[in-house]
């Protein structure tokens, strides 16, 4: 049912869940009594959660100018799942985070999942493609003219960027090992196992 009502300005409805007639509104201090459609009423009485959405969507929104109505409307409901998720996320876990740093995990997941090349500071490799795919396996870093396969080292590039984020300076741990794919030494174990699972491998 489609309802233009005229009440100080008007106002436009669509729903598929109120008849057409008219109710008493209740009363409200200093006013008279006025004959509003059922829609109406319903919507004044459940429109904090709408008002308080709304409010959510303006802090951090990916809608842009634009004359394409398709993506005003994608980028809409987009950003109502990314709210929504974002209520359910902290009302089932134990670890809450605000609305910006949510909007952060779900840009590094969709980054990752769909390989596209993004530059992290101090880091020259694709970061996406290292966190997707099943073919990085470590190997022997390969003999040279001067070093046998199994003395060829390399330095960790785990153990380096978490040296440096963290004290300022490079610290150099070499290794015998290397993720062919990525074509950079890794330690056996954790150093693989962060660099190849988490965007922020040094944490």
């Amino acid at each position: 049912m489609a309802i233009k009502w005229k009440d100080i300005r008007d106002v436009f409805f669509l729903t598929t869940v109120h008849d057409d007639v008219l109710v008493e509104a209740p009363l409200s201090r200093g006013t008279h009594r006025k004959i509003k459609p059922a829609a109406v009423l319903a919507y004044n009485k459940y429109k904090t959660g709408v008002d308080r959405s709304d409010q959510m969507l303006s802090y951090n929104t990916f809608e842009r100018k634009t004359i394409k109505w398709w993506k005003k409307l994608f980028f809409r409901l987009f950003d109502l799942a990314a709210v929504n998720a974002h209520i359910l996320h902290n009302k089932t876990s134990n670890k809450k985070m605000s609305l910006e740093i949510f909007y952060e995990k779900i840009a590094e997941g969709l980054l990752a999942s769909a390989c596209t090349e993004i530059q992290v500071q101090g880091q020259s490799s694709s970061a996406a493609g290292r966190l997707v795919g099943r073919d990085h396996f470590l190997y022997r870093i390969p003999a040279t003219h001067a070093k046998l396969e199994g003395k060829s080292q390399r330095s960790c590039r785990a153990c380096a960027e978490r040296s440096k984020r963290q004290t300022g300076k490079s610290v150099k741990k070499c290794t015998t090992m290397c993720c062919r794919k990525c074509d950079v030494g890794l330690c056996i174990g954790q150093c693989f196992e962060v660099f190849h699972t988490k965007l922020n491998y040094w944490e």
